[in-house]
């Protein structure tokens, strides 16, 4: 399947962003009305949706993150560019390495890292038992 281009993802969250305020105040909107409901069946389907809406949300968060921190990057590129030093613009695998880093300091700091350490070991395990199986 050809596509027409490539998606402008920096210019796709600068004009969609106002989409991620409606969902925000869609999910308040919809944890309030799940308070009202008496239907137990009715009331599992809402949580399920609220759940599936409050992932998309940080799923969404997370891709604006990414295109702020490329859009910083560059910035700061074309900064390095004026001041006569040679470019160097980063690829995929070098900023994913960045923004893992960056989220280990944010664990660190707050507080969360022995946690996150200890759910990615045993993830890693549970996936080398599944790997040694096959």
């Amino acid at each position: 399947m050809e596509t027409a281009g490539e998606i402008d993802h920096i210019g796709f969250v600068k004009n969609y962003a106002f989409l991620q305020k409606n969902r925000q105040n869609e999910l308040k909107m919809m944890e309030k009305a799940i308070g009202e409901i008496e239907d137990h069946g009715e009331k599992e389907i809402m949580k399920k949706q609220i759940q599936s809406m409050r992932d998309q949300y940080k799923t969404n968060e997370m891709k604006i993150n990414d295109v702020k921190d490329r859009l910083q990057w560059h910035k700061e590129e074309k900064e390095r560019i004026a001041m006569g030093k040679k470019p160097y613009w980063i690829g995929k695998k070098e900023m994913k390495e960045l923004q893992h880093q960056k989220k280990f300091e944010e664990l660190k700091e707050s507080g969360k890292l022995d946690n996150y350490l200890k759910k990615r070991r045993k993830k890693l395990i549970s996936k080398d038992r599944k790997e040694s199986l096959l």
